[in-house]
């Protein structure tokens, strides 16, 4: 007999016999009778009208809506059972209203998105499987879209799997990013509970109506947040009142003494939200190095203690909490170094990307603002002039860049370059310091040479935002990055070199051809993506340049291309959306995005003139004037492609110059004959 309640038992275990299970096997037993006669086409065929299939198609939608409103309270595998159920009443369904060519059969890619959506992959490859094999008997009535249904289901649901994949991949990295700060929120709590045990045992021994305690607020100057309490009138205490030590009562006691008794009985209490009848108030300030809490005791009746022995409680209380406060600070001051070095590898890695060194600073400054700093710049040591020239800069006026900053002109500059060692400046405000460029909200900065091997590169100042301070381990962190940001700088500029070598022309400096071909069909582009209406082009040449080559030599030809490039420079700047290239020889183009017609002949004058008045080439015994030849055309008024665009302006080109040259062309002065 009990080898037999054993066997029992162990059957029981191992899912085999019981009534649930029995149950079980009956339903999957039927459910794949009713698939077999799907597979079969055993069913019979219903003619649905458009009512009946309407009517499908409602009843599916409430059984969404409901499953959406319900699914909470489900258990997975009871969802699981409905889902299976539903399916075999669909799929029987759809066979019996005609198979592969049923409205209904729209309804089995809903009922499976509906399931992957649900992160029930494997079951939604199994039911897209069953629900293929459940239509097969009419296989031969597929079309190639109904083919398609399929492969769609198969590719969506690996889509959505592959999704949350990546998905729970991150969320395990988060998890271990985040582990050791959950850790300490839990430490923190820990604290705070003692914190709340220390004051309750100080309530049972001194017997007051509350004691509270208030810890400084560090965003806001001169505020103290209330932490803890224990009190008699614990449902009447405001959780979130904050003493400013400016305002009322309470913030005259704490600025006045760190211990002090006051008579408050026709004095209403801010922090209770009815009136309790407090005859006395006690306070002391908790200290490290300045004043970092305040205890508040209120008594409803008489002093059991003497004064010297109620002060001598709160001077216990108050270590016994700045002991609590402590451990906090430790596991804060933990954290943030763990986070600030996880930072200072994330900076690395990104200013090692390969850039130019505009973007590099802008990298920096963007990563750096974590510390709370909110303005800074870099300076270039010019040896030849002994004085620094602002490169770089965030949270300055642009008009701050080229700079100029003498060694000698200012101190604290002359200590460092000196001394070559960093500074950290407290209080600068009230200093009026020069390298603040009458910056209003400085309260101190951080300023660091940037050395090259033995050589000075420049020197790097950024600024803290008012009321916050540089600690020590955020100097030792930025001595670490700023080190490293002279390497960066070596190849910051090497990599402009490289890129100025494949884009500018070597004699002129302006774009060569193949990037001017480039960035004029990226123009286009913007052009007929309705970016602005449209674009002109300029095709310049040298008036009589060979004669300037043969007469002077190609020296003196080679200065003529440089002041001739240095205008369309200038012009460059005078006009925005515009880019001037040598086109070749003696050829320069200038392109003026969002620019019509009549606006481009006008600029095209202004360079002709100009080129006419202030240009001249030659030697002591002959000088000649510089006279620039110009066609314009417009894109796409009067060019549809690149092709016509440039092919126009060299045709109005070469009009002004068979016209006797030194003039302007385009299409408007044959509209204006």
């Amino acid at each position: 007999m009990p080898n037999f309640t054993k066997a029992s038992q162990f059957y029981d275990k191992n899912f085999f016999i019981t009534e649930k299970n029995i149950f079980l096997y009956t339903g999957i037993f039927f459910w794949g009778l009713i698939l077999v006669l799907n597979v079969f086409g055993v069913l019979p065929e219903i003619e649905f009208n458009f009512f009946l299939f309407f009517l499908s198609f409602f009843i599916f939608i409430c059984l969404i809506v409901f499953f959406e409103k319900y699914k909470k309270n489900i258990s997975e595998k009871n969802l699981l059972r409905l889902f299976y159920v539903f399916f075999i009443v669909l799929i029987s369904f759809i066979n019996v209203t005609g198979g592969i060519k049923s409205n209904l059969k729209w309804l089995i890619p809903l009922f499976i998105i509906l399931i992957s959506l649900e992160k029930l992959f494997w079951h939604s490859l199994l039911l897209t499987a069953f629900s293929f094999l459940g239509l097969i008997k009419k296989i031969n009535l597929f079309t190639v879209d109904d083919y398609l249904i399929f492969v769609f289901l198969l590719i969506f649901t690996g889509i959505i799997y592959f999704k949350d994949f990546l998905k729970e991949e991150e969320k395990k990295l988060d998890l271990q990013e985040t582990k050791k700060e959950i850790d300490f929120n839990e430490f923190r709590t820990i604290t705070l509970n003692q914190i709340t045990k220390f004051i309750g045992l100080y309530h049972s021994i001194i017997k007051p109506a509350s004691i509270l305690f208030f810890v400084k607020n560090h965003k806001k100057e001169g505020v103290f947040n209330l932490i803890a309490f224990v009190s008699k009138y614990e449902e009447d205490i405001n959780t979130d009142f904050k003493i400013d030590l400016n305002e009322g009562l309470l913030g005259a006691a704490i600025k006045k003494s760190e211990f002090l008794i006051i008579d408050v009985q026709h004095i209403q209490i801010p922090y209770y939200s009815k009136i309790p009848n407090i005859k006395k108030m006690a306070t002391k300030t908790v200290v490290f190095n300045k004043v970092i809490g305040v205890i508040v005791i209120d008594f409803d009746s008489d002093i059991i203690l003497s004064v010297d022995d109620l002060k001598g409680k709160l001077n216990k209380l108050a270590d016994d909490l700045l002991n609590v406060l402590n451990l906090i600070d430790m596991g804060n001051q933990l954290i943030l170094r763990e986070k600030r070095i996880s930072k200072l590898y994330e900076i690395n890695e990104k200013l090692n990307i390969l850039e130019g060194k505009n973007k590099v600073m802008q990298s920096f400054f963007e990563e750096i603002k974590s510390y709370n700093i909110i303005s800074g710049y870099i300076a270039e040591f010019k040896a030849e002039e002994d004085a620094f020239e602002v490169t770089e800069s965030f949270g300055y006026p642009e008009n701050l860049k080229s700079n100029k900053i003498p060694v000698n002109d200012d101190e604290i500059l002359k200590y460092v370059f000196e001394t070559e060692k960093k500074l950290v400046i407290e209080d600068a405000i009230s200093k009026n310091i020069k390298l603040n460029f009458g910056k209003p909200d400085i309260d101190s900065f951080f300023i660091c040479l940037l050395k090259r091997k033995n050589s000075i590169y420049g020197f790097i100042k950024l600024d803290k935002i008012k009321g916050s301070k540089f600690s020590d381990f955020e100097i030792k962190t930025l001595e670490i990055i700023v080190s490293s940001l002279t390497i960066i700088f070596e190849n910051a500029e090497l990599y402009e070199k490289i890129i100025k070598q494949a884009t500018r022309d070597g004699l002129t400096g302006l774009l060569n051809h193949i990037t001017f071909q480039e960035k004029l069909r990226n123009s286009i582009e913007k052009c007929d993506s309705r970016e602005y209406p449209c674009l002109s082009l300029l095709i310049a040449d040298i008036d009589n340049f060979k004669k300037f080559n043969d007469t002077f030599g190609h020296q003196e030809g080679d200065r003529v291309l440089k002041k001739v490039a240095m205008i369309f420079k200038e012009f460059e700047k005078k006009y925005e959306n515009t880019y001037a290239a040598r086109y070749g020889g003696e050829e320069f183009v200038f392109v003026m995005e969002n620019c019509d017609i009549f606006k481009a002949v006008k600029i095209a004058e202004e360079i002709r003139s100009f080129c006419e008045k202030n240009l001249e080439v030659g030697n002591e015994k002959e000088k000649r004037k510089i006279t620039l030849s110009i066609g314009v055309s417009n894109y796409p008024d009067y060019a549809k492609t690149i092709r016509d665009l440039i092919k126009n302006a060299d045709e109005y080109l070469y009009v002004a110059k068979k016209e006797g040259k030194n003039r302007v062309k385009s299409i408007l002065d044959e509209k204006m004959i």
